[in-house]
């Protein structure tokens, strides 16, 4: 464990700030409270830091005040839902002030906390849930989620929790199973806005909906109700089990089998690559069911549950980013599923998961725009106060055309990531096309943005005193989750030329 003493002074403030919050008996209010005040806000958020303030206070307000508090801070409808997210993610009850101190303990030795984010969310579509999901990243993003190796506790308890009050949980989830109803365009500003702070948190939402699409797009209506119905009330999340260390880009050639005996179905094998492996209590897994069939149509979809005999995880991969979410490979032993759990048709698994993709490759665009909103949120702020040479570094020409290119490009990439967005939605026949192209140039961009925004930070952007890190490395897995660039590319020339 780092000691106190080693943080700049300038840390030793937050850092303080952020230990009041999780351990209100360690001070008394007056004193946490000027801490935060030294430490996150200027003259000019007095309302807001009333606000914040009120959604942490030892003192809990009933949701109507903190909503109203919420909505002169932020301009948004009275909301007791965000309201409640906002508590639950300052002042989480379920876990013991020794937990609390824990939790922050460790991610102050493994990260820095960021700068507080912009409030002024960009609302372009469906603006209620846009302002929404900025002041969710805001309360996620800046009190618990420490950028960098967040402990896994964060998902579980902190930012999970937020998700399901403000329902981000699972936004798509539909409204005859207890969901808000959200079409794809909302789950992808959900998606961004979250990512914008944090893209391990987005993680939440985008590989809930990943791993409940089979489901959706051929489930019987019995298996939807079982397992969409819990998803909906934010009590599990669910992913997707696809990709083997030997299956990756080829996904025809896994080897993880499923065989036949009576009515029900033994999986043998494993899957690599796992996102919330461990955390979630179900899984879309795909595994071949004739060894001797034909390549592609062999392969059948199966809904497995974490408490399935012979169902064991691997240990967490270590990753260079998105360190606040788990990854483990999922290993069966013999494991016995129902023959009431396979998802579509004997055979038809793997078209199953490539339509899958096709919806949610539109879903990691998102998450990609919004990680890179962020890096081009603090380069900017960044810039207009660091001073060289006598003048602020906005002013020099290079920067501003730097900038001006970020944006653009990010632009663009938002745009395609909500035109295919609208694809998905309609389920127009080209969205294959415009999924893979939304997922492949909106996380291009997003490598792009956040290294030049690490440039434009100089030595500054290299270190973890600034999120900027974080971000670039949370940016690199966009090019490669649920198909990598190349595939993309690969998915796009097929789709040209069949004409």
């Amino acid at each position: 464990m780092s000691s106190f003493d080693e943080f700049d002074p300038e840390d030793q403030d937050l850092i303080l700030a952020l230990k009041s919050a999780w351990e209100p008996g360690e001070m008394d209010a007056d004193e946490a409270e000027g801490r935060l005040d030294a430490a996150l806000f200027s003259e000019e958020d007095r309302e807001f830091q009333e606000a914040i303030r009120a959604a942490w206070s030892p003192v809990q307000l009933p949701p109507e005040e903190a909503a109203a508090r919420l909505d002169a801070a932020l301009g948004s409808e009275d909301d007791t839902a965000f309201a409640a997210a906002l508590q639950s993610a300052f002042r989480p009850q379920d876990l013991s002030p020794a937990d609390h101190a824990e939790l922050i303990s460790n991610a102050i030795e493994r990260g820095t906390p960021a700068a507080l984010p912009q409030r002024s969310a960009v609302v372009r579509f469906l603006p209620r849930i846009a302002a929404a999901a900025s002041a969710f990243a805001v309360a996620a993003g800046v009190f618990l989620t420490v950028r960098g190796a967040a402990p896994p506790a964060t998902i579980s308890v902190a930012s999970g929790d937020a998700l399901v009050a403000s329902d981000f949980f699972a936004p798509h989830g539909g409204e005859e199973y207890g969901g808000v109803g959200a079409d794809a365009l909302a789950t992808c500003i959900v998606i961004e806005e979250v990512a914008r702070a944090d893209a391990s948190a987005s993680l939440i939402p985008a590989v809930n909906k990943l791993g409940s699409m089979p489901v959706i797009l051929a489930g019987s209506e019995d298996l939807k109700t079982r397992y969409l119905t819990p998803l909906a009330a934010g009590e599990t999340t669910f992913s997707y089990g696809l990709s083997e260390r030997e299956a990756g880009s080829d996904t025809a050639a896994m080897r993880c089998k499923a065989v036949r005996d009576g009515d029900d179905w033994v999986l043998t094998g494993q899957k690599s690559w796992i996102t919330n492996a461990g955390v979630s209590q179900f899984y879309t897994v795909l595994a071949v069911t004739d060894p001797d069939g034909p390549r592609g149509n062999n392969i059948t979809a199966f809904v497995v549950e974490k408490d399935d005999p012979g169902f064991t995880f691997g240990e967490k991969e270590r990753k260079l980013g998105i360190k606040g979410s788990p990854t483990r490979e999922l290993h069966f032993d013999r494991t016995r599923i129902p023959g009431d759990r396979v998802v579509g048709t004997v055979g038809g698994g793997l078209k199953l998961a490539l339509a899958t993709l096709d919806h949610t490759r539109v879903t990691i665009g998102a998450q990609a725009v919004g990680i890179a909103q962020g890096a081009l949120d603090q380069a900017v702020a960044y810039v207009r106060e660091r001073r060289q040479f006598g003048k602020a570094v906005a002013e020099f020409q290079g920067v501003q055309f730097m900038l001006a290119d970020m944006a653009m490009e990010l632009e663009a990439a938002r745009q395609m990531v909500y035109v295919a967005a609208a694809k998905s939605e309609r389920g127009d026949a080209d969205l294959p096309f415009f999924g893979a192209a939304a997922k492949c140039f909106a996380s291009d961009v997003a490598m792009k943005v956040t290294t030049d925004a690490v440039q434009l930070l100089g030595g500054a952007g290299y270190t973890r005193d600034f999120p900027l890190e974080r971000m670039m490395r949370d940016a690199k897995i966009t090019q490669i989750y649920e198909g990598t660039n190349q595939v993309q590319r690969i998915v796009m020339a097929r789709q040209l030329l069949k004409g």
